[in-house]
């Protein structure tokens, strides 16, 4: 037959091919995207079932149609549309995977930011829980001013501190000034000027706060500017701290002082007008002791054995009592720092002989008992004589004195930045619990017995050497003996001779 002669066949073989290759083209695509392996298989088979069907048809086609145009133009159509639909199905199901993939990427980064979101939300919840217990802990205020807008913030902490009503309002620095005590008013407003004109501006003030009940409360305003963000405007931070407990104990210790000043004056008055009076009559003593003594006629030798004896103990009396008024005059100018302290190159060995032969005259003692040895020191230093002179004296004294007539040994060493003496006994020692009071004035150790003293000699000792920059210390104490050290600092200028032999 002829193509145009059965037009019925032709129609109908296009519509069993455009059925077929339709259905092929979309079970194709549905095998493309089902997900399981075994469902998709069952979508290519029923895809190839219908492409199947439409080469049957169109073959039936071709040969009831007896047109081979006819055929070669119904393959091609049904070859090229189930090229696309497989080439579709491929396409879309690898964008289908991309998209997969994607999303899956996608949800793995949520997850990650959920959980970074989470730990920052625990880790901010955690530190807001420290710094509230901290500031609870504290008890300081936190506030803050912003200098543009003039807004205050105080938290609710100043209010438990000074007994106020929370809802009393403190919302800008007036309202905050009218609570200053009137005479910390220009001073906080200087401090506030001061920290904004200042670039990296700090302030610290101490300042009186009034009371609910009207007292003054004695706080402390740390601040210091900060920006909150980068082009933010800068504002005060910073926290008020209550320090009414400390301002008080230092209120104490300050007229503390002041009453041991005035005691202290009034100490050295009595001394000086004790002094005065008492010099007076002891000088009149001692004349007219002398002159007893100058016109004093013994009868017999014993007679005048008899009142040598008593000459002599009225001398050690009143030795005694000038030894003890030179004591106490001493420390009162070292403890008022009436002396002057002048320093000058001095010879220390001229001093400490001029000191040595004091303390034996004063302890009626041979000079022999000190043994000297200067490692062939023959220089100077710089120090006050009189002042290094007393230091001596007093360290000599006791020696000799608590030294149970045993020889006292006096070390000078010169170094580079200083002079070293070093004073030895062979005496009673003193009691390790008891050398913590050594240099206190009028302590005496409970190993003493009878032995005379005032107490004074080592604490006026220590306070010269301090006096003329240099520093006294014990260094070994046992029940055989004692060695003290005086270190005088500053370059000896000296000449080394040789070694005494």
């Amino acid at each position: 037959m002829v193509f145009g002669h059965q037009p019925v066949l032709v129609g109908l073989s296009l519509a069993a091919v455009v059925f077929s290759a339709t259905t092929a083209v979309l079970l194709a695509a549905r095998a493309g995207h089902t997900k399981e392996e075994r469902p998709r298989r069952w979508w290519w088979l029923g895809s190839a079932l219908s492409l199947a069907a439409g080469i049957w048809s169109m073959h039936h086609s071709g040969l009831l149609g007896q047109h081979a145009g006819l055929v070669l133009l119904i393959f091609m159509l049904l070859l090229t549309v189930n090229l696309i639909g497989p080439l579709v199905s491929v396409f879309d199901h690898r964008r289908e995977d991309a998209h997969r993939k994607r999303a899956e990427d996608l949800e793995t980064d949520n997850r990650l930011l959920n959980s970074r979101a989470i730990r920052l939300s625990q880790e901010l919840a955690m530190e807001k829980t420290v710094f509230e217990a901290a500031v609870d802990a504290t008890q300081d205020c936190i506030w803050s001013w912003q200098p543009k807008t003039q807004e205050l913030f105080l938290s609710g902490h100043l209010h438990g501190l000074l007994g106020t009503n929370p809802h009393y309002s403190m919302a800008t620095i007036e309202e905050l000034e009218v609570r200053l005590h009137r005479e910390d008013r220009p001073v906080f407003r200087a401090a506030f000027r001061a920290a904004i004109e200042d670039p990296s501006g700090q302030l610290t003030l101490k300042a009186r706060l009034r009371q609910a009940d009207g007292g003054w409360r004695w706080v402390l305003f740390r601040a210091r500017m900060v920006r909150p963000r980068p082009k933010a405007d800068a504002m005060l931070v910073g926290a008020i701290s209550d320090i009414q407990a400390q301002q008080r104990t230092v209120e104490e210790a300050r007229q503390l002082a002041e009453r041991q000043r005035e005691i202290a004056l009034l100490r050295s008055r009595i001394v000086r007008m004790l002094s005065h009076e008492l010099r007076t009559p002891l000088a009149v003593v001692t004349t007219s002791t002398d002159l007893i003594e100058a016109v004093a006629r013994p009868q017999t030798e014993a007679h005048r054995d008899k009142l040598n004896r008593y000459f002599e103990t009225i001398r050690d009396a009143l030795q005694k009592m000038e030894l003890i008024l030179h004591d106490a005059l001493q420390f009162n100018r070292l403890e008022t720092g009436d002396r002057m302290v002048r320093f000058d190159w001095v010879h220390p060995l001229a001093i400490l002989e001029e000191a040595i032969r004091w303390a034996c005259d004063s302890q009626k003692q041979p000079r022999s008992r000190v043994v000297v040895h200067d490692h062939g020191f023959q220089g100077e230093v710089q120090s006050d004589s009189r002042l290094l002179e007393m230091v001596l004296r007093n360290l000599l004294t006791n020696a000799l004195k608590y030294g149970q007539e045993a020889p006292v040994t006096v070390e000078v060493r010169a170094d580079e930045d200083r002079l070293t003496f070093d004073v030895t006994d062979q005496g009673l020692g003193v009691p390790e619990a008891q050398q913590s009071q050594l240099f206190k004035a009028f302590f005496r150790g409970n190993n003493v017995g009878a032995v005379a003293g005032n107490g004074l000699g080592l604490s006026i000792a220590r306070r010269a050497a301090e006096a003329c920059g240099g520093e006294l210390s014990l260094v070994t104490s046992s029940q055989h003996g004692s060695r003290f050290r005086l270190v005088l600092h500053g370059s000896p200028r000296m000449t080394m001779a040789e070694p005494r032999p």
